[in-house]
């Protein structure tokens, strides 16, 4: 409750107890033990009436909680499911690239040594060329684009390299 600065604050048990139970179970309505109908009143001089909570706390508290539950379970199933597609995504897309590794003739094709046997094969290399095709054999793509080219074309690549 919020007091005016020129109330003060419950100070007596009986106060304390009031605002207490107010804070905790809801509004309230007054009944008549006469007619047995709920009503809001101030209390009518000559009827005698009875303070009733028009929730119970336990009702309130378990309302919100299983609200509150629900809600929360749901998030979390949907968060669950949405790690679950992104880890099947994820693992689809290793899978495809592995069986693209495994299956391409490139691959297997652009080893250093492979490179290099094929480089030893060739006849006329200079040295100087050799030397600068060893260097640029430390790349996965001059490997592969060297193991690609035609016969005349490896040639014609060493001899830019000089």
């Amino acid at each position: 409750m919020q007091y005016a600065s020129t109330n003060s604050p419950p100070n007596s048990d009986s106060e304390r107890e009031l605002e207490a139970e107010f804070l905790t179970t809801g509004a309230h309505i007054r009944q008549s033990t006469g007619s047995g109908s709920k009503a809001f009143s101030e209390g009518h001089e000559g009827t005698s009436t009875k303070r009733c909570a028009l929730f119970l706390p336990s009702d309130l508290s378990s309302k919100s909680k299983s609200s509150k539950s629900t809600k929360m379970d749901e998030a979390l199933a949907a968060w669950a499911k949405s790690l679950d597609a992104k880890t099947e995504a994820t693992l689809e897309k290793v899978k495809r690239k592995r069986e693209n590794e495994v299956s391409s003739p490139l691959r297997e094709l652009s080893t250093i040594e492979d490179c290099m046997e094929v480089l030893e094969g060739m006849e006329d290399v200079d040295d100087t060329a050799y030397l600068k095709a060893l260097e640029k054999f430390t790349s996965s793509d001059w490997r592969r684009m060297f193991m690609k080219m035609s016969e005349s074309r490896k040639k014609l690549w060493l001899n830019s390299l000089k």
